[in-house]
């Protein structure tokens, strides 16, 4: 079973901080939207990998409880952002807030390219349509590790072959190409080939080099990043970072569990949610002051909104499954699992 492990909660802190610094306008940071590439194939691999160890321990995948868990996980603080934006000057229309809350982002922003200050959750709806499918994937494949590994292999190529062809190399990504499900879910999926893969064995030279390569190769994607130009190649590129990096980090410990990274990763997701909210009232203000308004309104709020919206919602959700009669041992057995992945 996977435990929480630091550098994979640092991971996630540093690409929010990317995506907030980028979103701020903060100069030498237009590459920050490469923290998202990095958020897809973390939550292939974190998600594919409790589905496999439930369906290994319990030889089945209990899907009512997994939609459940998910929407409990998910749904609050969305909901929270929902309504903070409606209250914004310049606030969300209703149709954009209940097309966001039916995930629905990614088909917006790929052909009419704005959901207002909601435009963000394009990345939440990719995802989403990710926790839908690949639990059928997993139910099909019976929890065969080699089958996953192969339907996610072929899903990359066919994936990243549309993407290809969508947006080509020697442009920058499109609405369509970069926003959509269908040309973005191969990252995703190559989280999910490396949970199928099985944890990795690396001496400490192998981890060492791994934990020093990642960095700079991240700086080396950054390089081609010199304006906004979202190349599909630099984020194949950021993909088998993130990959090596997760190789890793689940070897041994990594200099990015530092503090206060893994502090920052446990709320990452209301970070990413909630940051952009006070941009609607600094619509001229230099970097400096967007930057620190961002960061100042969405650090205590995530952790707010942690605290008393999400996990009172997710403790409710466990004690009602358990009342449901969700396979007594079992369910317990899967659920102190769970309780120890860095699940979103």
């Amino acid at each position: 079973m996977r435990h929480r492990i630091p550098a994979l909660d640092g991971l996630r802190a540093a690409a929010a901080v990317a995506v907030i610094a980028h979103h701020a306008g903060v100069p030498g940071m237009a590459w920050g939207w490469l923290g998202v590439d990095a958020f897809f194939v973390l939550s292939g691999w974190l998600i594919a990998g409790l589905l496999i160890e439930e369906r290994t321990a319990t030889g089945r995948v209990d899907l009512l409880r997994f939609y459940a868990l998910r929407a409990a996980r998910l749904y609050p603080a969305l909901l929270v952002a929902v309504v903070l934006t409606r209250l914004l000057p310049t606030g969300t229309g209703t149709g954009h807030a209940l097309l966001t809350l039916a995930y629905l982002s990614d088909v917006i922003r790929s052909f009419s390219g704005d959901v207002g200050w909601l435009a963000h959750t394009w990345s939440l709806s990719v995802e989403e349509h990710f926790y839908l499918a690949f639990p059928l994937v997993v139910l099909c494949c019976r929890g065969s590790r080699r089958a996953i590994a192969w339907v996610s292999a072929a899903g990359i190529v066919c994936s990243l072959g549309l993407a290809l062809v969508v947006d080509p190399p020697w442009q920058t990504y499109g609405d369509l190409g970069y926003f959509s499900t269908p040309t973005r879910c191969w990252e995703i999926l190559a989280g999910c080939l490396l949970a199928a893969a099985g944890r990795p064995r690396l001496g400490p030279a192998w981890r060492a080099l791994l934990g020093v390569a990642a960095p700079l190769l991240l700086a080396g994607a950054m390089v081609f990043v010199i304006t906004d130009e979202r190349r599909v190649l630099v984020s194949v590129l950021v993909a088998a970072v993130t990959a090596g990096f997760i190789v890793a980090a689940v070897s041994g410990p990594l200099p990015a569990g530092w503090w206060p990274l893994p502090q920052l990763g446990a709320v990452s997701y209301g970070l990413y949610l909630y940051h952009p909210i006070p941009l609607a009232f600094l619509e001229g203000a230099g970097w400096p002051v967007r930057l620190a308004a961002c960061i100042g309104f969405a650090v205590p709020t995530a952790f707010a909104s942690h605290r008393w919206v999400e996990q009172p919602v997710r403790r409710w959700a466990r004690r009602a499954l358990v009342r449901r009669g969700s396979g007594g041992l079992r369910f317990a057995t899967v659920r102190a699992a769970a309780r120890r992945q860095v699940v979103g």
